[in-house]
């Protein structure tokens, strides 16, 4: 016994060479849709999908915020550590060449595997004066 599937590739390709096979599948699809369960049950089946998906976008946004907001505090506190609080405060100048010297992270969510992903971008100067970023 064989279970038939087709691949997303193939389906594509057939969908953009017949443009007509479309609308006779969705018209099966929507026919098997109304006989098999009514289209009630499969309209709150949809929205059930769409909510998993919008909850699983929200967590992992929360998620990456977190990280985020947890390594924004450690680079204030390693840069209050190594300048002193009242520096910290007091005189931008110093704490703006220290911010130059500990990079913000850049915090974002994998697009496959929506894991959170951490770049550092750091500012440094050549001998000439002219600003690279790494």
């Amino acid at each position: 016994r064989q279970i038939a599937s087709v691949d997303y590739a193939v389906l594509k390709k057939l969908c953009i060479d017949y443009p007509t096979m479309l609308e006779p599948m969705l018209l099966f699809q929507n026919t098997l849709r109304r006989r098999i369960m009514g289209e009630v049950w499969w309209k709150r089946k949809e929205n059930q999908i769409e909510k998993h998906f919008r909850t699983l976008d929200q967590s992992r946004e929360k998620k990456r915020r977190r990280e985020e907001k947890r390594l924004l505090k450690e680079r204030k506190e390693k840069i209050q550590s190594d300048i002193g609080l009242m520096a910290y405060y007091l005189k931008s100048k110093s704490r703006s060449e220290m911010e130059k010297e500990h990079p913000k992270p850049v915090v974002y969510l994998e697009d496959k595997t929506g894991e959170v992903c951490v770049e550092w971008t750091r500012i440094e100067k050549d001998a000439d004066g002219s600003v690279q970023t790494e």
